[in-house]
């Protein structure tokens, strides 16, 4: 998925700038800039003849109110999964961590007005929808740049100092 890719990239040089700012060692620095290098290998082949997003409906009987309720169920249950999943790795109380959450969503702005969909809105949606919460992003980025410092210690021919990346 080209959008998701693009939001991950994104994010990969936000990390990138942050990194730089706070001088982090040179390895991860490169191991995120490998990463980067293989995200643009994998989508420039696509973009460079251009790209272009078509939507289609597959079901003729579509309900759109039906389909965004059971959406917004499917994304509260996978929320509240992800929750207890890392209240179990961090050995914090689900409730804890729910009002954290709870605390963090009341602190950012919404929009819910759907009767005005314009282009900049819709964006935002688009981004909202493919976007991951915060701690599951930095997971996430951590395991990537990990498994990055892995791969270059494996290039390299170091492979006490990849195995040790790894665990």
């Amino acid at each position: 998925n080209i959008g998701r890719k693009a939001i991950t990239m994104e994010r990969k040089f936000v990390n990138l700038r942050r990194m730089y700012k706070d001088e982090a060692p040179l390895t991860q620095i490169n191991a995120l800039i490998d990463s980067l290098y293989y995200d643009l290998d994998e989508v420039a082949p696509i973009l460079q003849n251009g790209y272009r997003l078509k939507a289609e409906a597959s079901d003729t009987n579509y309900d759109k109110a039906k389909a965004e309720k059971s959406s917004l169920e499917a994304n509260a249950k996978r929320e509240a999964d992800a929750e207890a999943l890392i209240a179990q790795m961090m050995g914090v109380d689900k409730k804890d961590l729910a009002q954290s959450s709870l605390t963090t969503q009341a602190s950012t702005p919404a929009n819910n007005d759907t009767s005005k969909l314009t282009d900049d809105n819709a964006s935002a949606d688009l981004q909202a929808a493919a976007a991951m919460d915060a701690r599951l992003q930095f997971i996430l980025d951590n395991i990537s740049t990990k498994f990055s410092q892995a791969a270059n210690a494996f290039k390299e021919k170091n492979y006490q100092a990849s195995k040790d990346f790894l665990n």
